[in-house]
């Protein structure tokens, strides 16, 4: 498995001779390395996702167009807004955490009903200790309509996303902690994050930000006065 840090952008790729790694993460990281580590290898055919998605670029009218699923995805902002926003982040993420803290609150702010924000897990558990096991406990918070809550808490938090942390900030934010127990331990929860995980695949998402905005997809933390202007070319058109 190699890990790349470029600035602002993380990523994260996997190659045969480093697949046996992943088996100390568990079954299901360890299907989904597998997963990564054969298509980066070309042993599917067709599925290599940077050359069916297209390259990333900084640029609006070059940015690859893709269709991104959020049905049943958490979001703020009405249905029918002009601009959608999709975020694939990892919860241990520090590009992810000066994101949700500096530019989301105020870019929330300056767009209003106009904007709709949408977030999908993208876990990377060779990047973030546990990163599986928060992005679950994220996915249990949202069944109980505490997503957001419970997302920024644990954006918050400078320490490892140890299962006692999620558990105690699960308290913090007002979680049925019985429901939220059983959630952990039911597959429904991983099996959502995992989805998330390989429709970002398919996308062309290696590493975490990676923002869909109208479905033009850029990589990497962002200023706010940058995203504002991708926006505001969004609504232009």
């Amino acid at each position: 498995m190699q890990i790349r840090r470029d600035g602002d952008r993380v990523t994260v790729s996997v190659r045969a001779g480093h697949l046996r790694t992943a088996a100390v993460v568990g079954g299901a990281v360890l299907g989904f390395a597998l997963f990564l580590g054969v298509r980066a290898l070309g042993l599917i055919p067709n599925l290599n996702p940077r050359e069916e998605v297209g390259a990333d670029t900084a640029t609006w009218e070059a940015a690859p167009r893709l269709e991104v699923g959020i049905q049943g995805r958490p979001a703020r902002g009405p249905d029918q807004a002009p601009v959608t926003i999709v975020e694939f982040t990892d919860y241990g993420c520090p590009h992810c955490r000066r994101h949700a803290a500096e530019v989301l609150p105020a870019l929330l702010a300056r767009y209003g009903d106009t904007l709709r924000y949408v977030v999908r897990h993208f876990p990377i558990p060779a990047l973030t200790t546990n990163a599986i096991g928060a992005a679950a406990a994220v996915e249990c918070a949202h069944q109980q309509d505490r997503f957001w809550e419970y997302k920024e808490a644990l954006l918050r938090q400078d320490d490892a996303l140890a299962d006692e942390l999620l558990r105690s900030q699960a308290e913090a934010v007002g979680l049925d902690m019985d429901r939220f127990g059983r959630c952990l331990t039911d597959r429904a929860a991983r099996d959502a994050v995992e989805r998330d995980i390989l429709d970002g695949w398919e996308l062309g998402v290696t590493g975490t930000p990676t923002f869909f905005i109208n479905g033009r997809r850029f990589t990497g933390r962002m200023p706010l006065d940058r995203m504002a202007g991708y926006v505001d070319l969004a609504l232009r058109r």
